[in-house]
């Protein structure tokens, strides 16, 4: 999850953001400008740390456990069969045009489409309250909805582009490697340890600069990548000259994002990097036995046995 470029962290500061208002298009909406930096923090660290720790540890824990029950299962296969024939009676072209495409780029492409989605709603004034309240992550408000709408939240074109190509790089083989099920709970835990990485550090700095970007998850899934194909090369976009093992780039964005959090870094989000780069290391190293296997097993077994 990046924080929202070096251009709109000025804007958070009173004294430029007359000038900025007057510039281009890529700027954030006006009423941000009444908002910033004066926004009361809550009454107690309840509302700062505890709600925040719970409700992530909870929706991560809970869609590992949707994700398991759902493998174990047979339910789901049965609705989507039902599905793809009330498609298949009413559209056929469609139907079959959508079950050619593999399944992993089909996960990785309704992502894409919802972050596309949500840019465009960006773009919608009237919108504008709505989605800084529910898509995008300001450390002192205490609305739990950011925690998740931040992740598919981009209000520039580039922040989009970039995040897109990276998701379909490093989306499509984990969906392959992991399963529908397993990746989306996967993407669930990444990005609400990514949003609370950004939430404590946030805190412990007085940090009042929001953030958006699929960028915490995207990392996470880095991680997994890395160490699952520590071999596999990867290259900097538009520079092809510019490659190494996937576990070396990995090594690299993680000090990177070291540095920037010792440092003070703040034109990208760097707590949240590291939350969903660490969620995504634990994971493949032990974590999948605990959060998705243990659980998978238990409801194989009732589902055998009820």
């Amino acid at each position: 999850m990046a924080t929202v470029m070096a251009r709109a962290v000025r804007l958070y500061r009173p004294q430029c953001a007359p000038l900025l208002v007057q510039r281009g298009s890529q700027r954030l909406p006006r009423l941000l400008l009444r908002t910033s930096a004066r926004i009361p923090p809550p009454a107690s660290m309840t509302e700062l740390l505890v709600k925040p720790v719970l409700f992530c540890s909870a929706l991560t824990v809970g869609s590992f456990g949707v994700a398991a029950w759902v493998r174990a299962g047979t339910e789901v296969d049965r609705i989507r069969g039902r599905f793809f024939q009330r498609m298949h009676q009413g559209s056929n072209s469609l139907s079959q045009w959508w079950a050619s495409i593999p399944t992993a780029k089909r996960v990785v492409g309704c992502f894409a489409a919802s972050y596309i989605t949500v840019f465009a709603l960006w773009k919608v004034p009237r919108l504008h309250r709505f989605m800084m309240r529910h898509f995008m992550h300001h450390p002192y408000e205490g609305h739990l909805s950011q925690y998740v709408g931040c992740h598919f939240s981009h209000m520039t074109l580039m922040h989009l582009g970039f995040n897109t190509m990276a998701l379909w790089s490093f989306g499509v083989p984990m969906v392959e490697r992991l399963g529908t099920e397993q990746f989306l709970a996967f993407s669930v835990g990444a990005g609400m340890c990514a949003s609370l990485a950004s939430q404590l550090h946030s805190v412990a700095v007085g940090n009042r600069i929001p953030g958006l970007g699929a960028s915490g998850v995207i990392m996470g899934l880095v991680g997994a990548f890395a160490l699952t194909h520590p071999d596999a090369v990867i290259y900097v976009p538009f520079l092809p000259f510019i490659q190494g093992p996937a576990v070396a780039a990995f090594g690299l964005l993680m000090a990177v994002d070291i540095a920037g959090i010792a440092m003070g870094w703040r034109v990208l989000g760097h707590a949240a990097h590291l939350g969903g780069q660490l969620f995504g290391a634990a994971y493949v190293l032990g974590g999948h036995s605990l959060l998705f296997s243990k659980p998978l097993h238990v409801f194989a077994n009732l589902r055998l046995n009820g």
